[in-house]
């Protein structure tokens, strides 16, 4: 996907997870507009199943009731209970495929996507509550069918070809030229990638302190771009 090293085209993505929610077939070919109508609700059961138990404890003939099909209709569409979950998740990477182009805009400022990337660090968790609860529990079962399953793992890891960290760095020197070392800009862009897996704690009511995680955000990345900044101004 992409060139090496860079960000694949929201086009590859989308051919991608088109596939892998089972929109279109191995050649590309999209579903008709009925069988179309009948993948959703499958999809939709098993994401709101996979929120209320877990995987675990979601079985195909709950997904299979919950979206109005027989079980034999529904393997027409999903061979086993792991592909309805690369589905799922797959599902839900669709809608966060504005944001990462966002991210990745050259012909936007270094520092707003700077800003994005911190808030994007966090808000995946509201944006992705699917993707945020399997961050938390780190199901042994889950991550061993997504680490198994090649086009999934690369595909969901949004750019399989990109050292985040180094991206993340080389955004933060970009904005902030004369403010950071290398090695300086390094250790920032892993405090930002540590932050999005302490983000699921958040979806515990009682670690915001009454803020939503949107105004959580807003303001980690107010204090950590604008102390960036403040760094840029410092004399020698």
């Amino acid at each position: 996907m992409g060139e090496k090293g860079g960000a694949p085209t929201q086009v590859e993505l989308e051919n991608v997870f088109a596939l892998l929610t089972g929109r279109t077939d191995a050649d590309g070919n999209a579903l008709r507009a009925r069988r179309e109508l009948t993948r959703a609700r499958i999809v939709s059961a098993v994401s709101e199943l996979l929120l209320a138990h877990g995987y675990r404890h979601m079985r195909v003939d709950d997904v299979a009731a919950a979206a109005h099909v027989s079980r034999p209709t529904l393997y027409t569409y999903f061979e086993s209970k792991e592909r309805l979950l690369i589905a799922a998740l797959s599902e839900e990477a669709i809608g966060q495929l504005e944001s990462v182009a966002r991210v990745f805009d050259p012909k936007r400022s270094a520092e707003d996507r700077l800003r994005d990337i911190v808030r994007d660090t966090i808000l995946y968790i509201v944006k992705a509550p699917l993707t945020a609860r399997i961050a938390r529990d780190r199901d042994p079962d889950v991550l061993r069918i997504l680490l198994g399953h090649e086009l999934a793992r690369k595909a969901l890891g949004m750019n399989p070809d990109l050292d985040k960290a180094r991206y993340f760095s080389s955004v933060i020197r970009e904005a902030f030229p004369a403010a950071f070392t290398k090695q300086e800009a390094g250790e920032i862009a892993s405090v930002l990638r540590a932050i999005s897996h302490m983000a699921p704690a958040l979806l515990d009511e009682h670690v915001r302190f009454g803020l939503s995680v949107e105004r959580i955000a807003d303001w980690v990345s107010t204090l950590l771009v604008d102390g960036m900044r403040a760094q840029s101004t410092r004399k020698p």
